[in-house]
């Protein structure tokens, strides 16, 4: 997920340099698409994001994706309504910070989790 949030900034980056054509359209019909899927998965997933780690990074990873969906949605309705691609700029940096974020968030989580239930020297012998 830290690599995916990385690549969305630098993707970003790329598109501001050598510029990209928001297709804002299908931006917006492929995230809404997006989002139904992701909101069905989050649902079914809800009662395990309390689980253990693997489970909870699942229930993160996922709604990530809906903020995502969001975002996106967001994105191509300001392209379509002003008529630039700045908002698919911006909403992209804040995508890609978010991602982030929530790797951040899932890599203490495991961490935490893993020093919890290393064994003690008397237990391990």
């Amino acid at each position: 997920m830290l690599v995916l949030g990385i690549g969305v900034l630098i993707e970003v980056g790329r598109r501001m340099i050598y510029g990209a054509e928001p297709l804002s359209e299908w931006m917006i019909a492929t995230a809404m698409l997006s989002l139904v899927v992701n909101l069905a998965v989050m649902r079914m997933l809800a009662p395990m994001k309390s689980g253990e780690v693997h489970l909870r990074a699942t229930w993160l990873f996922t709604r990530a994706d809906v903020v995502a969906n969001l975002g996106v949605i967001v994105a191509g309705i300001l392209i379509l309504w002003l008529n630039t691609p700045y908002p698919d700029f911006i909403i992209g940096v804040l995508i890609g910070l978010y991602v982030i974020k929530e790797a951040i968030e899932i890599l203490r989580d495991a961490k935490s989790e893993a020093s919890y239930e290393e064994p003690t020297r008397e237990e391990s012998q």
